[in-house]
């Protein structure tokens, strides 16, 4: 063939004419191989000595008759795109002709160009059993690409790539999805330092690029009432749903847990970055962590939380991948910390009667409750807390309240019978984020006894004789 392809078989064929008018005899051809070409083999038990130079002798020839015969050669592979082999056999007889101007002893060289050609076979497979068909390429460093069709079940697809630079060019098979519907795993289809006519294989087989991720969720007080909204947004990809709303139940172990995995399909694997969050829920706060299992996936959560050592969120995932097996497994802990409750006591003095300044004011409220109270005394269950001041005042305690709620009352102490209290301190429950307050209202009752003077007192005496006397004269 010419051109023929670096790295694959030549084959001469050299056909002797003897013109007359005599036969010839013992006619001996030569062929001196050109560089590049090493000897295979022949039809006419030629022999070669030196390695590159062909001795061939198909015998005695008959005027004006001819006989013809094949050399088989190997083109070296590592023979550069565009060489070319020129190649010139001579012969010889012990008869020539007398008249030495009949005698053509050596043929027009044949001159043969070197291309240099390489192929991939490139299978496809689907792992879900689709046959759809796919355009396939094959990019090379220094040449133009090769494209074409690959569908499963069809058997290989071949592309041959032409007139590289031989042992120093790298190619690549790559496949054109439509809408990124599939991610691509492709084994042995990147070759570097081409070598002509070899074939190479590639087996490109796709999966549904499929990510998940998976929230668990905590009230930290037990919370199994309140239901929760979780939503997921990525830059690429299919979300199989944003939005996923659950109640929270008894959980794995305590009350208060709920669990919900968001899919993802159909994206570009390591370019996809998705943000996990929940909806703020009322009168409590969340803390974040994020993690990966298997993958090298980069994920945040925020800001470190006041509230223990996650973050203050959301979940941020960042390059996306599958990890190689078409899952990738991403998780989001959220935690729920219920917000503080006040429980406020307004304490009130009001006076009757005049003299009431005279009565001191001072009251003791302790303030008891079923959650710890920050600073106080805890007594068995309970929490309780002393505040004693003299006049109105307003105190206070802010606890963290269990599910559904916890309580808290006051109790006040007084330290003058002049006084009568009444409140309405008997007990308050408290919610997460809540309030609630009371009233205690002391009354101070006091009329003081006037002082008399000596007309005073003289008329009293007078009124206590008199009074006497009738006394008397009722018993008399």
């Amino acid at each position: 063939p010419d051109p023929v392809i670096a790295g694959t078989q030549l084959t001469y064929t050299i056909t002797v004419n003897n013109d007359g008018p005599s036969d010839a005899d013992n006619v001996t051809v030569v062929d001196v191989l050109p560089a590049g070409l090493t000897y295979v083999s022949d039809t006419d038990n030629c022999v070669e000595s030196p390695v590159g130079t062909l001795t061939c002798k198909p015998g005695g020839i008959l005027a004006l008759t001819g006989t013809g015969f094949d050399i088989v050669v190997a083109v070296d592979a590592g023979l550069a795109h565009n060489t070319v082999l020129s190649n010139t056999a001579s012969v010889s007889s012990d008869s020539p002709d007398p008249d030495d101007s009949n005698n053509n002893n050596a043929a027009a060289p044949t001159e043969t160009t070197v291309i240099t050609e390489a192929y991939w076979d490139v299978t496809k497979t689907w792992t879900n059993g689709d046959t759809a068909a796919v355009n396939i390429m094959l990019t090379c460093n220094d040449v133009e690409v090769a494209s074409g069709v690959a569908t499963p079940g069809a058997g290989p697809t071949t592309l041959t790539v032409t007139g590289f630079d031989n042992g120093n060019t790298s190619c690549t098979v790559t496949e054109v999805v439509p809408d990124r519907t599939f991610e691509e795993y492709s084994v042995d289809c990147s070759v570097a330092d081409v070598v002509s006519a070899t074939t190479y294989t590639c087996d490109i087989t796709n999966a549904p690029s499929l990510a998940t991720f998976e929230v668990r969720k905590r009230f930290m007080d037990g919370n199994d009432a309140t239901q929760v909204t979780f939503n997921i947004s990525c830059n690429d990809g299919l979300p199989l749903n944003s939005s996923l709303t659950v109640f929270p139940d008894q959980g794995e172990f305590v009350r208060g847990e709920a669990e919900v995995t968001f899919v993802v399909e159909l994206f570009t694997p390591g370019s996809m970055d998705c943000t996990v969050s929940e909806e703020k829920v009322p009168n409590y706060t969340a803390s974040y962590v994020c993690g990966v299992f298997g993958n090298p996936t980069v994920c945040t959560d925020g800001d470190p939380s006041p509230l223990d050592n996650f973050g203050d969120g959301p979940c941020v995932f960042e390059n996306v991948d599958s990890a190689g097996a078409g899952t990738s497994r991403n998780f989001c802990t959220i935690r729920n910390y219920p917000d503080p409750a006040t429980y406020t006591v307004n304490k009130e003095w009001v006076v009757l009667g005049s003299g009431g300044d005279l009565v001191e004011q001072l009251a003791r409220i302790k303030i008891w409750c079923d959650a710890e109270i920050p600073g106080g005394i805890q007594s068995g269950q309970r929490w309780y807390r002393i505040f004693e001041e003299v006049g109105d005042f307003s105190p206070s305690v802010t606890i963290v309240p269990d599910y559904p709620s916890s309580n808290c009352w006051a109790e006040e102490r007084i330290f003058s019978d002049a006084v009568e209290s009444q409140n309405d301190c008997d007990g308050a429950a408290l919610v997460a984020g809540g309030s609630a307050s009371c009233d205690i209202v002391n009354t101070v009752f006091y009329e003081g006894i006037p002082t008399l003077n000596q007309y005073g007192l003289a008329l009293l005496a007078l009124l206590m004789l008199g009074i006497g006397a009738l006394g008397f004269r009722r018993l008399t």
